[in-house]
Order: C-alpha cells, then sequence, then structure tokens
C-alpha cells in the first residue's frame, strides 16, 4: 500500500489569536418552539430550535436556558417521567436525560443512536418510547439507560406521533403511511384506519368518552374515532373556506377541545368536534406547535418560526406572549446605528431595537408587515431600510424615519422577491440585491425604484458590497455566472469569475485593502461544500483561499478595521486574518454554532446573530494592532477536499519551532504511515497527501508533539 505525503511551505511565520470569550445578549426574546412538557413540580420545559432547553418556573413568567450538557440545540421533542426525569429528542443528536430539572443533562443513546427524535413519550407504566425520522421507534424500559427497537409492523419509518390511551393501547402516527396501533406496549404494531383515516397523522388526543382525535398534516385539520381507531370520520373544517394541518389537541374541561394548527392559529369546539370557532384572540402568529395545560388551567402555546410562547388563563379565550428570557431568537442581520443602538432583523418576528448595547430591547413591528428580515441598512440622514422575504403574501423593502417606531412598505409593484441585502453609497442611492428580480437602484429613498439589468443575466442575487470609489459587486447563485461589477451605479454590469470554479456565489466581503472576498457552494457526493476566493485586482482575478474552512456553509462575511475577514458559518465563526492563507476557527456559541449575521460596534466588538440562539458578543477585542498576534495553540485542519479519491491536503499551523510525528491510521487502528521528528519552523504548512491507494473507507491523521496530540478524521471514497 502506498501512502505519499509531501511538505509544501506556504507562509512566512505569523501569530494569531484565537482565544475568544462571549456572552449571550439578554433577548431579543422569541423563538420556535417545537415541543414542552410539564413537571410534577410544576416547572414547565420548552424546547427549541437552535435555543435548545428553557424552564419556567413561575408559569410562564420568566424562561431561563437549561442547557449543560446538552449537545444539539435542536429539541424537537420533550418528555417528562412521574418522578421528574426529563428527556429531550434532539435534531440528529438522539436522546439526553436531566434528573435535576433540566440543570445538567446527559445523553440517553444506549441501543438508540443519534438519530432525530421526532416524538417522546412516557407512559404511566414507566415505559418511554421514541419516534425518529427516519429508524421507527425505540422503547426503554430503564429511564433511558438502554433502548430496543420496537418497530415491528410498522411500514414507514418516519414517526410524527405515539401516544397512549387509558386502556394502554399505543397510537403511532407515519408520515405518508397513516396510523397504526399497538396492544402489547409496542411489541408489534398493526395498520389501523386504512381507507377511512389521513396517511399523514400528527397528534392523538383521547376523550373521557372514549372517541379518539387525530390531528392531520396537509391542512386536512382533526379526524374521530370512536372505534378504537378501526375507522375515522373526517370533521368539519375548522372554517367554511379553510382547513388546516393540526399539530397538536388538547381535552380541556368537559371534554372541549383545543385544537392547535399550522397557518390558522388555534380553535376551540364543545360538541366533540363537530363545530369549530377561533381561539386566537392576542396571538401574534397563527402556526401553533404544541401545547400544554398545568394543574391550575393555564394553557401554553408553543409557535414555530419566531413568536414564541403564549399563554391562556380563559380557556384559550384571550392570548398573552411569554417570551421573557427566551433567547431562541433566528437573528439574520444587526445594523449599529451609533455607539449604543442596535437594531436586528429576524425570520419570523420582524426587527427589534436595543438602545443600551443589547440588555434591553423594544419590538419595532408598526407598519412592518413582513416578519422574515434578511437585511437592514441606515442612509446617511437616518432613514432606515429593512428587507424581507416574501412568506404569506407580504416582503420586499420597508423604510422608517422614525428610527424604526413605524414602517412603511415601498416596493411600488416593483420589488416582488425577497431583498437580500441593501447598500447604500455616499450619495444617498439606495441598492437592492433581491433572490429573483435582480438589482434595483432608488436616488429618492425609495421613493421609486430602477431595475439594475444591463450586463446582469442572473436574477438570483444573495449578497452585495460597495467599493471606497463606488464600485459595486453582486454575487449570484442559481445561474452559475458569480460576481457581477459595475463601475457607473448600477447601469451596466460586467460578469468577474476569473480563476472561479465554482461560480455560483452567495457572500462578498470587502476590506479597507481593497481585497474583494467571495465564497460559492457546490455540491459534493457527500451534500454541499463551499470554496472562497480572495481578488486583489477588484474581481480581475480570483484565488482560492479555501483552508480550514472548505466543508461549511458560510452565511456571510465581516470585514474588520483591521483588514481580516470573518466568516459566519453553520460550524461557527472563522477568520481569515490578514495576509494569512488558512482560517482560524473559534465560537460564539460552541453548543449552537450556526451563526447567521456578523456586526462590530464602534469599540471593536463583534456581535453574532444564530439560527435559533439569539445573539452573542465577543467581550475581548478580535485585535489590537494590524498583523500583530500570537497563536496559542497548534492548529491541525480537516483535510480538503473530504472525501478524497486521490489528492487531499492537510493543512497544518506551528505556534512555534518544534519537532513532530506525523502519523495515518485505519479505522481498526493499524498504523499505515509514520514519519518521526520532523522538524518544522513556526508558521503555516499544507501536507499533500496522494490516497490512490487506499481502499475507501474512514482513517485519522494524527500530529504528535511534545505537548499534545491532535487527530482528525478524514474519508477516502
Amino acid at each position: 500500500m502506498k501512502v505519499k505525503l509531501f511538505f509544501v511551505w506556504l507562509l512566512l511565520s505569523y501569530g494569531l489569536s484565537t482565544a475568544q470569550s462571549w456572552e449571550l445578549l439578554n433577548g431579543p426574546f422569541g423563538g420556535s418552539v417545537f415541543g414542552s412538557c410539564i413537571a410534577g413540580n410544576g416547572d414547565v420545559f420548552i424546547g427549541t430550535q437552535g435555543g435548545g432547553v428553557f424552564r419556567s418556573s413561575d408559569n410562564g413568567g420568566v424562561w431561563i436556558s437549561v442547557n449543560d450538557g446538552l449537545q444539539n440545540s435542536i429539541v424537537r421533542s420533550l418528555a417528562v417521567t412521574a418522578d421528574d426525569h426529563l428527556f429531550a429528542g434532539t435534531n440528529g443528536g438522539g436522546v439526553y436525560r436531566s434528573v435535576d430539572y433540566g440543570n445538567t443533562w446527559e445523553e440517553r443513546n444506549n441501543g438508540l443512536g443519534q438519530y432525530a427524535v421526532t416524538v417522546l413519550l412516557s407512559t404511566a407504566t414507566g415505559d418511554l418510547f421514541a419516534g425518529t425520522s427516519n429508524n421507527g421507534i425505540f422503547r426503554s424500559q430503564d429511564d433511558g439507560n438502554t433502548w430496543t427497537h420496537q418497530s415491528n409492523g410498522l411500514t414507514v419509518d418516519y414517526i410524527t406521533a405515539i401516544n397512549r390511551d387509558n386502556l394502554g393501547n399505543l397510537f403511532a402516527g407515519t408520515f405518508g403511511g397513516g396510523s397504526f396501533r399497538s396492544s402489547d406496549n409496542g411489541e408489534s404494531w398493526q395498520a389501523i384506519g386504512s381507507g377511512s383515516g389521513t396517511d399523514f397523522p400528527l397528534c392523538y388526543a383521547f376523550a373521557s368518552n372514549g372517541d379518539i382525535f387525530m390531528g392531520a398534516d396537509m391542512d386536512e385539520g382533526i379526524y374521530r374515532s370512536s372505534n378504537n381507531g378501526i375507522t375515522w370520520q373526517h370533521l368539519p373544517q375548522f372554517t367554511p373556506s379553510l382547513n388546516y394541518s393540526s399539530n397538536d389537541i388538547q381535552i380541556l374541561d368537559n371534554d372541549h377541545l383545543l385544537a392547535a394548527t399550522y397557518g390558522g392559529g388555534l380553535f376551540k369546539s364543545d360538541d366533540n368536534g363537530n363545530t369549530w370557532i377561533s381561539a386566537s384572540a392576542g396571538l401574534t402568529d397563527n402556526k401553533i406547535v404544541t401545547l400544554r395545560v398545568n394543574s391550575a388551567g393555564r394553557i401554553f402555546a408553543g409557535t414555530f418560526i419566531g413568536s414564541g410562547m403564549f399563554i391562556s388563563d380563559d380557556n384559550g379565550s384571550s392570548w398573552s406572549e411569554s417570551n421573557s428570557g427566551i433567547t431562541a431568537t433566528d437573528v439574520r442581520t444587526i445594523l449599529f446605528s451609533d455607539a449604543t443602538d442596535i437594531y436586528v432583523g429576524t425570520y419570523g418576528m420582524g426587527v427589534f431595537k436595543s438602545n443600551d448595547l443589547g440588555n434591553t430591547w423594544i419590538h419595532l413591528n408598526n407598519g412592518l408587515d413582513a416578519r422574515f428580515i434578511d437585511a437592514m441598512a441606515q442612509a446617511p440622514d437616518g432613514t432606515l431600510f429593512c428587507g424581507a422575504d416574501f412568506i404569506e403574501g407580504t416582503g420586499g423593502i420597508f423604510r422608517s424615519t422614525d428610527q424604526g417606531s413605524s414602517w412603511q412598505a415601498i416596493n411600488h409593484g416593483m420589488i416582488d422577491s425577497g431583498v437580500r441585502a441593501i447598500i447604500i453609497n455616499d450619495g444617498g442611492d439606495v441598492f437592492l440585491a433581491t433572490a429573483s428580480s435582480g438589482a434595483f437602484r432608488s436616488s429618492n429613498n425609495g421613493d421609486t425604484w430602477t431595475p439594475l439589468i444591463n450586463g446582469l443575466t442572473c436574477p438570483f442575487l444573495y449578497d452585495m458590497e460597495i467599493a471606497a470609489d463606488g464600485t459595486l459587486y453582486v454575487a449570484s447563485s442559481g445561474c452559475s455566472e458569480g460576481v457581477f461589477k459595475s463601475a457607473d451605479n448600477g447601469n451596466s454590469w460586467q460578469q468577474i469569475i476569473n480563476g472561479m470554479d465554482v461560480p455560483d456565489i452567495t457572500a462578498l466581503a470587502l476590506n479597507a485593502a481593497g481585497e474583494l472576498f467571495a465564497s460559492g457552494i457546490y455540491i459534493t457526493g457527500s451534500g454541499f461544500a463551499t470554496k472562497v476566493y480572495r481578488s486583489v485586482d477588484s474581481g480581475i482575478s480570483w484565488q482560492e483561499v479555501s483552508m480550514g474552512i472548505s466543508d461549511r456553509d458560510i452565511h456571510t462575511f465581516l470585514a474588520t478595521p483591521q483588514n481580516h475577514i470573518v466568516a459566519a458559518t453553520n460550524d461557527g465563526l472563522f477568520t481569515l486574518y490578514h495576509g494569512s492563507g488558512y482560517w482560524v476557527a473559534f465560537n460564539a456559541n460552541p453548543y449552537n454554532p450556526n451563526a447567521q449575521s456578523l456586526a462590530m460596534d464602534a469599540d471593536g466588538f463583534l456581535y453574532a446573530g444564530t439560527f435559533g440562539g439569539g445573539v452573542f458578543r465577543n467581550t475581548e477585542l478580535l485585535s489590537t494592532q494590524s498583523g500583530q498576534y500570537t497563536l496559542s495553540r497548534t492548529v491541525l485542519g480537516q483535510n480538503y477536499p473530504n472525501p478524497s479519491s486521490g489528492i487531499t491536503k492537510i493543512p497544518i499551523e506551528f505556534s512555534e519551532d518544534m519537532k513532530v510525528d506525523l502519523e495515518l491510521y485505519d479505522l481498526l487502528g493499524r498504523q499505515l504511515f509514520v514519519e518521526k521528528e520532523k522538524w518544522f519552523s513556526a508558521g503555516l504548512y499544507t501536507i499533500t497527501l496522494s490516497t490512490q491507494d487506499l481502499p475507501a473507507g474512514i482513517y485519522f491523521y494524527r500530529l504528535r508533539t511534545e505537548k499534545e496530540v491532535l487527530s482528525r478524521r478524514m474519508l477516502v471514497k
């Protein structure tokens, strides 16, 4: 077996600072809630998309994050046992257990694996059931310590619902395969309701008279069965003209029904589901996905796409927001107006503002019908602009002339797709990059818009930048046409992709040194990968600078005053220091590394908005003096491409002069290659590895120094 290693000197030595300290801001509050449960002591728990688990010990007055030990921030389901042990089902991390009301969590996946756990059920008999998105149902009879596969008879592996009636019958819903029932505690399952029910059940609820209610996906509303699920009756739709998907059903006093719907809010029925009335007064979101009722009759409703929690004390007749402390917002853009004023645009909740660097926030949605914000900018005269995705019939561009207190839509029949970037030049011209309608310019603060189509042949735009001399750059993806440049205020455009072999570009950055950066995505055998390009000649030519970041999804860039580039990715933050060729990782939130937006305040502190995890602030300056850094540790980078089928490259950065051993192992731990006591001076290197004679599989490359041993996994296809 041949394994060839070649050492290539890339860069003279320099220093980097990778140690960073971050703090979560106190808001904005809200987020997408997937699941909920109520413990025996009255504590309420919610699982969120990106913010993990939150607990309220005062009936929803205040929520606190309880995520110590929870390694996956997307919690799709929650359950609590009779002894108040909590279980959280995560999106790809399996199940976690807490025996101290969420203060600490431990992984509990023995026999289960790290699947996406869509639903959890704790029964009165002490059994736990976990439904997964791709491997059916598992059961634990020892408090989650071990799990067994319990899918005998199931014909679909995607589980959408599990519940148990008072007689001990289990009901399981599948995506596309209908309903199943088990009368032997999950040992076997039988399809029920063939021809009379839905193929897409989402939930089950059991009335005291024995009737079973089933909420359905695909806007099918609710079904009822009076014979243990053998046949189902499709109940009248929620409104005379519309029906909705029903995600959860609660049986209230006197067998009154409360149904949570996706798109229609909440509905009540006091006649066994034969008629429905709206119960959404006070809700600001009509996508309800989870309901719980505590012993005092307070109802908790969790919403999807941003609006968090609501509570009702009158059987659902009226609702009030209950989000204090829920830092699970999806923050897509951050704008500093002055030294202390921050605006953030969220995906699902619109715009928030803080006057005190994030300690307190106010909601600014007056006149802002669109809630899915992707971009914000401020003109020299103080006018604010925000761009939104077109969702539920509204979006585009909005303007505020009173610091966000009120907003006005200014699409004027021209802007009919989501606005992904807003740029304002020194003369006050406003430029928009839209999702599917190309670029626009306004020279009168948005009163009118001019399409900028001359030479701009791709309408699917993702980002826009402007140089000090007014030159415009736009990134396009979906046409394989890359980056376009305009030197005449957008009147004409020129394609600039020389040196780019991945011409679908989703992010741009331009530093004060005139260096232009572009991030492109491409498809590999294992999914998507990224390449980053740098141009030092205004886009005439590009060179790749992807070392250390090639397998991340880059959402946005930020150029710092020291000309470094920070990238927000699905796997945390990365910095390309000015003059270097390698990206260094640092994380605002290791538990939720999915960063969506970046900004820097007047003092040089970095802010990162995350996908469902709120906003983080760096408490240490990213740099002190331009080009002066100290690398605190040796960095062993991820090989690229990965998987590889011939040649792959491994970046290594040494903090000081040292002797090292380089080793390669297979999955069985057999050493395939070793080079001992290789001497390196401090600096950045690339190791080129030929894998053409290696069988397909998983390998580990290891760097052994006198102080530490670093290792990474590599795939060969």
